[in-house]
């Protein structure tokens, strides 16, 4: 489905669908302090995940979601810890890049 909505140019779609998948991850987690957090931000991430859409790299965050999926699946839990901590850097560097772009308009 995450596909085919990346493939259709279906972005609001797309953001749902990134949005419901880090939101399970969440959840699961059951940190309060990470809950709390997420919903402090959740407008300026909902903006960003749009924007970022976009982007030439967001294919291979797909991809990334899978493979973290399979892992916590199949209770590997170090590497689905190694598998976010890449996820997370890599979705830094790509707000990053964002910024740099748009400062330099």
């Amino acid at each position: 489905m995450t596909y085919e909505a990346y493939e259709q140019k279906q972005t609001m779609e797309l953001s749902k669908l990134d949005q419901a998948f880090h939101d399970i991850i969440i959840q699961a987690s059951k940190n309060k302090q990470l809950m709390e957090l997420l919903e402090n931000i959740r407008t300026k991430i909902h903006y960003m995940r749009i924007t970022m859409i976009k982007g030439e790299f967001y294919p291979s965050f797909v991809k990334e979601h899978e493979k973290l999926v399979g892992f916590l699946l199949e209770g590997k839990v170090e590497e689905a810890t190694n598998s976010m901590k890449v996820h997370i850097q890599k979705g830094l560097r790509g707000v990053l890049m964002y910024i740099g772009k748009v400062q330099s308009r």
